[in-house]
């Protein structure tokens, strides 16, 4: 039982056109997949840099705290040998000294 050569051709194309349409859906899927990926990534990219700039100003004004911490500390200390050494010239002139 032989099939005649016509149809033999027209079965290899029906089956060649069903898996150009297979592969083209398959490619198609891939490709949506793609765009999705990279819209991801390029939100995720604009969060963690924004992500970076909020952790700078944190960094900042952290740094900040510890400059006025400092100051504070020192104008604290100035104070009081100011006072230490007002105190001083105060006994010295009371003392006679």
């Amino acid at each position: 039982m032989d099939v005649p050569a016509p149809q033999v051709k027209e079965d290899e194309v029906s089956q060649l056109r069903k898996e150009t349409e297979r592969l083209n859906k398959t490619r198609e899927a891939i490709q949506r997949k793609l765009r999705n990926i990279e819209d991801n990534k390029s939100d995720l990219e604009f969060q963690r840099e924004t992500l970076k700039g909020t952790i700078l100003g944190l960094e900042r004004g952290k740094l900040l705290r510890e400059i006025t911490t400092v100051i504070l500390e020192l104008l604290i200390i100035s104070y009081s040998r100011d006072q230490h050494s007002h105190l001083k010239v105060v006994t010295d002139e009371n003392t006679g000294n």
